[in-house]
């Protein structure tokens, strides 16, 4: 029996609704489910689901018939990136609760690796007590790797662009453009940084296209900035100028991944505000990030969010 593997983004919950069947959910509310036929593998999926809660993880569907959509129905589950089978005898043939744990130890294992020899190539370096304690809080953005953010899609705590500044279609599609820094390109990222730092932090990748593809910046620095420095300098003056200074030095961390495919791409970590909203200058409009869209509050909308947000 062969099968296919998707990803499914965050796992957020699994459990056995009212109709009898088995559901699992992802951060997004998206949601997969396995028939009552199956009913004697449902307690070992619900133990899988315990230990990958919070993970990023890829579900199976069965291809032996047309009627098992991979958008409708699901038939086991593992953490996304790491290998699976994508044949077996039959449809209750899962992954093992062992197998898994395996799998999550060596993640974890692979990851302290990392952290290890980057911490001891600080050393070796000389750094400074501040730097070390730098390298160290990054410890569980390591485990957050591009292509799990891809894979993620666009979430609450995750927005692709792609450009900074840059009219993408235009330039498809009309030959005599010639490109220029588009305010309004420019003022859409601006608002998902608001909307990180109003709600929980969250990544803003730019080159990446909704349809999840790390397409890079190479057209846009080429275009309109000639070069990486030129464009990482202009995305911090903006964000001074428009977010503010303190905003930039507290919660924002500029950084220049290269993807597997050789594509560069800017990946903007945004920590949650503390002790006040941030607005978007000009005109002081503060925005929200719910579930994957930036939401603008006003009036009584805003004064409520406020005085929950930061009750202080």
């Amino acid at each position: 029996m062969n099968f296919i593997w998707s990803d499914f983004g965050v796992l957020n919950k699994c459990c056995v609704e009212s109709d009898g069947y088995l559901y699992v959910y992802n951060s997004d509310n998206g949601y997969r489910k396995m028939s009552p036929k199956y009913l004697a593998v449902f307690d070992q999926i619900k133990n899988k689901c315990e230990l990958l809660k919070g993970k990023f993880v890829q579900i199976r569907t069965s291809q032996n018939t047309g009627s098992w959509q991979t958008s409708v129905w699901f038939s086991d589950i593992s953490l996304s990136g790491t290998a699976v089978n994508s044949s077996a005898p039959s449809m209750g043939s899962l992954e093992t609760t062992y197998d898994l744990k395996q799998k999550l130890t060596s993640t974890e294992q692979q990851r302290d690796q990392a952290i290890g020899e980057a911490l001891e190539a600080n050393q070796r370096a000389d750094l400074t007590a501040q730097t070390l304690a730098n390298v160290t809080a990054r410890k569980n953005e390591i485990e957050i790797t591009l292509d799990m953010l891809l894979a993620g899609g666009e979430t609450i705590a995750c927005e692709f662009k792609e450009s900074l500044s840059l009219d993408v279609r235009r330039i498809e599609n009309d030959e005599s453009y010639s490109p220029v820094k588009e305010k309004k390109i420019e003022t859409a990222a601006l608002k998902t940084l608001v909307g990180f730092l109003n709600a929980e932090g969250g990544t803003l990748l730019i080159g990446v296209s909704d349809s999840k593809l790390a397409l890079g910046i190479d057209n846009e620095l080429e275009k309109l900035y000639q070069s990486l420095d030129k464009f990482i300098l202009h995305l911090e003056d903006l964000i001074k100028e428009r977010l503010g200074k303190a905003a930039l030095a507290n919660y924002i961390d500029i950084t220049t991944p290269k993807h597997q495919n050789g594509s560069r791409v800017v990946r903007v970590e945004v920590k949650k505000s503390l002790m006040e909203g941030v607005f978007l200058k000009p005109g002081d409009d503060f925005y929200v990030r719910f579930a994957a869209s930036t939401e603008r509050l006003t009036g009584a909308d805003l004064l409520k969010y406020s005085r929950q947000h930061w009750p202080n």
